[in-house]
Protein backbone atom coordinates (compact mmCIF):
# COMPACT_ATOMS: atom_id res chain seq x y z
CA UNK A 1 0.00 0.00 0.00
CA UNK A 2 3.31 2.30 0.53
CA UNK A 3 4.34 2.30 -2.72
CA UNK A 4 1.31 4.11 -4.09
CA UNK A 5 2.07 7.33 -2.24
CA UNK A 6 5.57 9.26 -3.56
CA UNK A 7 6.10 10.25 -0.07
CA UNK A 8 7.40 7.74 2.63
CA UNK A 9 4.87 6.64 4.69
CA UNK A 10 5.47 4.06 7.49
CA UNK A 11 3.60 0.86 8.51
CA UNK A 12 2.40 2.65 11.65
CA UNK A 13 1.06 5.22 9.61
CA UNK A 14 -0.90 3.10 7.47
CA UNK A 15 -2.28 1.02 10.11
CA UNK A 16 -3.21 4.45 12.61
CA UNK A 17 -5.38 5.36 8.88
CA UNK A 18 -6.70 2.17 9.19
CA UNK A 19 -7.99 2.19 12.03
CA UNK A 20 -9.55 5.70 11.80
CA UNK A 21 -11.95 4.35 9.24
CA UNK A 22 -12.69 1.32 11.41
CA UNK A 23 -10.46 -1.24 8.94
CA UNK A 24 -9.29 -4.15 10.92
CA UNK A 25 -7.53 -7.41 10.86
CA UNK A 26 -10.06 -9.38 13.06
CA UNK A 27 -12.29 -11.64 11.09
CA UNK A 28 -15.44 -11.72 11.45
CA UNK A 29 -17.28 -14.99 11.98
CA UNK A 30 -20.81 -14.06 12.42
CA UNK A 31 -23.01 -12.20 9.59
CA UNK A 32 -23.98 -8.62 10.39
CA UNK A 33 -27.83 -8.56 11.44
CA UNK A 34 -29.03 -7.07 7.84
CA UNK A 35 -27.37 -10.19 6.33
CA UNK A 36 -28.44 -12.53 8.56
CA UNK A 37 -32.12 -11.67 8.21
CA UNK A 38 -31.60 -11.34 4.35
CA UNK A 39 -30.50 -15.14 4.84
CA UNK A 40 -33.50 -16.40 6.72
CA UNK A 41 -35.57 -14.64 4.55
CA UNK A 42 -33.90 -16.04 1.22
CA UNK A 43 -33.20 -19.52 2.86
CA UNK A 44 -36.17 -19.82 4.70
CA UNK A 45 -35.07 -20.90 8.21
CA UNK A 46 -36.50 -19.85 10.94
Amino acid sequence: MAELWDDDISPRTISRALKKIGFTRKKNLRLPRTLEATARGVYGSD
